[in-house]
């Protein structure tokens, strides 16, 4: 993940965090990045005695007066006002927050990320208030390459296999569950969504993953096709983002919440179906039991604005859905507070293992869809992101197409034959 053409950042974290981002605010600052500090209650006591503060061009206080008010949380007109004071806008904007309050007051405002700085060592909070990414530190954020003059942040994710030996003595002692994205995950991205045919050979490395390990399918995909392109009985199935799911020994949920939508969802796709197909070239409508497609892959560059538009103007048309993103397509769905992440909880508790404290639930996915499970398991699990999307991750790992998919499945498959028996 690489976000270009970043103008400004803006730090509202407490005292010692800041202090320890000295080196990096000034390297910021080098390569042309204006800098902003929140300076409240929490953090005023901490830094009245550092020299850090001068390395920022802007200082904005909780207080108008100049003096820090304790106590005093941070807010979005905080951090506009940053933005304001340093002439940029909140779209070219990069906010920094150790709070919920901080990342929840990045997305309110509009900033173009609002990244999280994990300091109590528990990501879920953070990501539940609103931030793109978690990190840990910011030395895992690299402004710029080293032949390179435009500041940009980007995120760095070790390959499993380059820690392999490492990665396997970390979840030896765990009972790992395996919840796989199907499209560009298990099969490679196709022009055509039905040409999306499961090879032999991950058929076969599914199949014996599933004799060792809880194996899950959580898909964009209707729930029936994806059973369709795999057929294995022994495997669950969560269709629709999650809003269906299906598996050994009578497993079965529908969130009744999006069944009483069908009927709104069949009007949208006449509708899509209207305006898009056969009038964009390129453009496929496919409809899905909770939600609809608008495949655009095959669409010429200068008509994507116009497909996504239309596709907006149904959402905001129609009370109740929302607009989900992916790899050259955009979906309609229903607004609901389900997601893969909560699909995969789900899952956990139906086998029975949502309260075994060795669980660690491992997702594999590849699209900015399944940043919601990574975000779910941020701190219980195993996030693998399967090449790269336009948006940051919450994945820890990273594999980098299907077939190192494959190779790695078949690794924990050996893994657990050779070391556990």
């Amino acid at each position: 993940m690489k976000i270009f053409g970043m103008d400004a950042v803006i730090l509202d974290a407490d005292g010692q965090t800041i202090i320890n981002a000295r080196d990096h605010i000034r390297q910021w600052h080098d390569h042309g990045l204006k800098t902003a500090v929140i300076i409240s209650g929490k953090n005023s006591e901490h830094l009245k005695y550092s020299d850090v503060i001068s390395v920022f061009d802007k200082k904005v206080y909780s207080d108008p007066s100049g003096k820090s008010e304790s106590g005093n949380k941070s807010s979005s007109h905080l951090l506009i006002k940053a933005s304001g004071e340093l002439g940029v806008s909140p779209g070219l904007t990069v906010v920094l927050g150790d709070t919920e309050a901080g990342v929840n007051a990045g997305q309110k405002g509009e900033f173009a990320f609002s990244i999280g700085i994990n300091k109590n060592h528990n990501k879920t909070p953070l990501y539940e208030a609103g931030a793109d990414i978690v990190i840990d530190n910011l030395q895992e954020l690299e402004l710029y390459e080293e032949k390179g003059t435009t500041p940009y942040f980007t995120q760095t994710l070790p390959s499993v296999f380059s820690i392999k030996p490492k990665f396997f003595e970390m979840i030896w002692h765990k009972k790992i569950v395996i919840f796989l994205d199907y499209d560009g995950t298990l099969t490679p991205i196709v022009k055509q969504p039905e040409d999306a045919v499961l090879s032999d050979k991950m058929r076969e490395t599914l199949e014996e993953l599933a004799k060792f390990y809880t194996v899950a399918i959580v898909s964009g995909r209707d729930m029936n096709d994806v059973m369709n392109f795999i057929k294995l009985d022994q495997l669950i199935y969560a269709g629709s983002h999650g809003f269906r799911i299906s598996g050994p020994n009578d497993m079965y949920m529908e969130n009744e919440k999006a069944k009483k939508m069908l009927g709104k969802l069949d009007e949208i796709e006449k509708e899509l179906r209207n305006k898009l197909e056969n009038k964009i070239k390129g453009v496929k409508i496919e409809r899905k039991y909770y939600a609809i497609a608008v495949h655009y892959r095959n669409s010429p560059e200068d008509q994507i604005d116009k497909i996504v538009n239309i596709a907006d103007q149904m959402i905001s048309k129609h009370t109740g859905f929302k607009k989900g993103e992916g790899k050259k397509v955009v979906e309609v769905r229903p607004d609901l507070d389900w997601h893969k992440g909560k699909a995969l909880y789900w899952i956990l508790d139906a086998v029975g293992l949502s309260k075994d404290p060795d669980i660690c639930p491992m997702y594999i996915g590849d699209d900015i869809t399944d940043e919601d499970a990574f975000k779910a398991i941020a701190d219980d699990g195993i996030g693998i992101l399967v090449g790269t999307h336009k948006q940051p991750t919450a994945a820890q790992y990273k594999l980098e197409n299907v077939d190192q998919v494959r190779d790695f499945l078949q690794s924990m498959s050996k893994s657990y034959r050779t070391e556990k028996h």
